[in-house]
């Protein structure tokens, strides 16, 4: 069931036992793995169904720091959240995107890079990879280019 907030009375509260921030690929899918489960789940989303100006507005900001696209173009702010903004051709009228693995060095500590390193391996992510290739439904996790020949 999906409920739009502003059509509720003020006042009036959703009660859930997960409460998930943000519609986007991450949250859209951990709403959906927990649908069959006894729990009651929000999805909270600070957009709509469809993109509008005024919550869009919500991004509009200054991007300091490493050159990167605006804010208010880098994020969408209504259902789906920034995978509207992929728009990758996979043949006729529909889209799809592209999705990648982190590298080993990606999770490793470099000295020369400030707050690198996180605790755990590459190696360990790799069942969580697996699961998501089963739900997006993009075949084995293989990252081998002889495999898709």
């Amino acid at each position: 069931m999906m409920i739009d907030a502003r059509s509720l009375p003020d006042g009036k509260t959703v009660d859930a036992d997960i409460c998930i921030v943000g519609a986007g690929v991450a949250g859209i899918t951990l709403a959906r793995e927990l649908a069959g489960s006894d729990m009651r789940v929000c999805l909270l989303e600070s957009g709509g169904v469809e993109p509008d100006r005024v919550t869009q507005s919500l991004a509009w900001g200054e991007n300091i720091g490493i050159p990167y696209y605006s804010l208010d173009v880098s994020q969408a702010r209504f259902l789906g959240g920034t995978s509207n903004c992929w728009h990758v051709g996979i043949g006729g009228p529909q889209l799809g995107a592209r999705l990648h693995a982190l590298d080993a060095i990606d999770l490793e500590e470099r000295e020369w890079v400030p707050y690198s390193g996180w605790p755990f391996t590459r190696d360990q992510l790799d069942p969580f990879y697996e699961r998501a290739h089963a739900i997006c439904r993009t075949g084995p996790f293989d990252e081998d280019a002889g495999s898709w020949a």
